[in-house]
């Protein structure tokens, strides 16, 4: 049972697009500790969480999913360096901003947000949750990854449909086991 915030995303996903999964590339991890350092070189204190597949090293979609934790009302504070770094941002809300890259031949989708704010209709908080449930569950995560690749080729509205419904599963028997 999906979550009506994620029936609204999957609504706005495109019917005709499809998902490509492919291997985990140790490359990745490099990119994002690069950009990492350039976040750092604006403040060494900003938080960045390097979330999604490429985090966890396992299989998805050869991109970086990074988040730089701050709260909105300091957004201000950092904005211009990190434009200065990774241009214009793609979209500038009240409670994230964010930005498409790419580096060295690498997708990136950077955002500056709290983890009290929704990215897309979905929490930061429920990100990081099962971020960190499939982090610390070898078991888990390889069935996450079974199912991302089960899924390469199929349409990525119904890629995002399955791993909703497995977000939901984890994180309902998580709170269960609480």
């Amino acid at each position: 049972m999906l979550k009506p915030n994620q029936e609204k995303y999957l609504s706005t996903i495109p019917a005709d697009k499809k998902v490509v999964i492919k291997p985990y590339d140790p490359k990745l991890r490099e990119v994002a500790d690069g950009i990492i350092r350039f976040v750092h070189g604006i403040d060494p204190d900003l938080e960045v969480l390097f979330m999604g597949a490429a985090g966890l090293g396992i299989s998805g979609q050869g991109d970086l999913d990074l988040y730089i934790l701050c709260k909105p009302s300091d957004f201000g504070k950092y904005l211009l360096g990190l434009k200065d770094v990774f241009g214009e941002p793609v979209k500038e809300k009240d409670t994230y901003v964010a930005w498409e890259l790419v580096r060295d031949d690498v997708p990136v989708e950077l955002y500056l947000t709290d983890l009290g704010n929704e990215i897309y209709n979905t929490s930061m908080k429920e990100q990081n949750d099962i971020f960190n449930i499939l982090k610390t569950n070898p078991d888990i995560l390889k069935e996450y990854e079974d199912l991302k690749i089960s899924l390469n080729g199929q349409s990525f509205r119904e890629y995002q449909r399955q791993k909703y419904k497995f977000y939901n599963r984890v994180l309902s028997q998580e709170s269960n086991e609480k």
